[in-house]
């Protein structure tokens, strides 16, 4: 594995004490949550790092953020505020928001290394962002002059395949434990708690913080704050459910709101009980959002990762299914279930399309037309379709003593 030894006296810094730890806590911050506030926390708790700056993202070739920069510099700040209670040395680097410009973090903390000699800088990772790691621009290179400090976000699990990619790292968890801390969620202030409360409107954008304000829940005790983390929690679960039903929108570099694009899935399998219809779509390690949609013979599931946006439209199933679809993530597919309004057993995903039947010509010879169909079906049938016509026809021009019948060699012969 490539984590550093946390038991390392030469790594903690004290053979070389002109070194400080600089964490770089980066992020879009749009907004920032509770989430963040706890894994800071989290951070300071270690008392590993003689700095902790808070990075905020500047402009993104991969998304348009809701907040304008002022405003989640504000909201950094007004954080820190807080927080500069337990480490002073907690503050706000605006570089990436004044440079005014895209810049991968590869050239952020390259720049630092740059100006700041004297700091050994350390970049954070949340779990949610672990499995799009090797995804970003001039990631090798990054791994190889930076210690990642990665912390496990609440429904995002650390793999060891995705470790082992990773040169130097080290788990936010192993250093509250090895340097004897232990993290309590009833450490975070009141105050930050309050001024969540106050301003909720800048905090109840992201429906996954709804783990962690059910965590404050559990060690609240004043019944008005109980109430009023409730009223959080269910306002974001409807949130989250207004997404899932709503059209996602953009606005695009001159405020113009347009449609979310997508890239159609080409590449798909299908599974089937006799009550479920199972789609599996190749999604990789990622999945932020799912919209499903169902209506009779038509399914239409759009998926959201961290890389790209996907689509994935089938019309004219074999049979109609139900709106009460699920999924599930597993092993780098999408696993989704409809249920199926009749339990049957499918031949083919789609509906089989009926051939043509053909139109005698109006005025022609009811025996002229009967030879017709009857050579249609022979040419068009199997050996033993034309094995049966054949017989038939026989048997009943036998039994009317008509030794005239159709010449079986010009309809094409078995």
């Amino acid at each position: 594995m490539g984590a550093r030894n946390c038991d390392d006296e030469k790594f903690f810094g004290q053979e070389n004490n002109t070194v400080m730890k600089c964490l770089l806590f980066g992020g879009s911050f749009d907004p920032i949550t509770m989430g963040h506030v706890l894994m800071l926390k989290q951070a300071i708790l270690t008392g590993f790092f003689n700095h902790i700056w808070i990075l905020p993202s500047g402009i993104r070739t991969d998304k348009i953020f809701k907040c304008s920069s002022e405003h989640r510099l504000a909201m950094c700040h007004s954080i820190v505020d807080e927080l500069k209670n337990d480490h002073p040395s907690v503050a706000i680097n605006s570089y990436e928001i004044d440079l005014g410009t895209t810049i991968d973090s590869y050239f952020t903390v390259k720049y630092f290394q740059e100006m700041y000699k004297e700091y050994d800088f350390y970049f954070f990772l949340g779990s949610d962002a672990l499995a799009s790691l090797f995804t970003w621009p001039y990631i090798d290179d990054l791994m190889n002059i930076t210690t990642f400090v990665i912390a496990e976000r609440s429904g995002y699990e650390i793999f060891p395949e995705h470790l082992e990619k990773i040169p130097h790292y080290l788990l936010l968890s192993d250093l509250l434990k090895q340097c004897g801390k232990t993290f309590n969620l009833s450490d975070l202030s009141s105050t930050i708690v309050r001024n969540q409360l106050k301003e909720q409107e800048s905090f109840k954008m992201d429906s996954s913080d709804i783990p962690e304000w059910e965590k404050l829940l559990e060690i609240a005790t004043r019944p008005t704050i109980k109430a009023k983390i409730l009223d959080i929690i269910q306002s974001l679960s409807k949130t989250n459910c207004d997404l899932k039903s709503t059209p996602k929108l953009i606005n695009d570099a001159t405020g113009v709101t347009k449609p979310i694009l997508y890239s159609h899935v080409t590449s798909y399998s299908w599974d089937q009980t006799d009550a479920s219809l199972i789609l599996i779509i190749p999604v990789g390690d990622v999945v932020q959002d799912v919209l499903i949609e169902a209506n009779g013979t038509l399914v239409d599931v759009k998926i959201d990762t961290m890389v790209k946006r996907l689509q994935l439209t089938i019309r004219n199933l074999y049979a109609a299914v139900g709106g009460d679809a699920t999924y599930k993530h597993k092993r780098q597919n999408l696993h989704v279930t409809f249920p199926k309004l009749v339990k049957q057993h499918w031949g083919t995903l789609n509906a089989p399309k009926e051939s043509p039947k053909p139109k005698p010509p109006k005025g022609e010879d009811p025996q002229n037309m009967l030879m017709d169909l009857m050579k249609n079906m022979y040419q068009e049938g199997d050996a033993d379709m034309k094995r049966t016509i054949a017989k038939a026809w026989s048997e009943a021009m036998t039994k009317r003593n008509d030794p005239s019948g159709p010449n079986f060699e010009d309809f094409g012969g078995l």
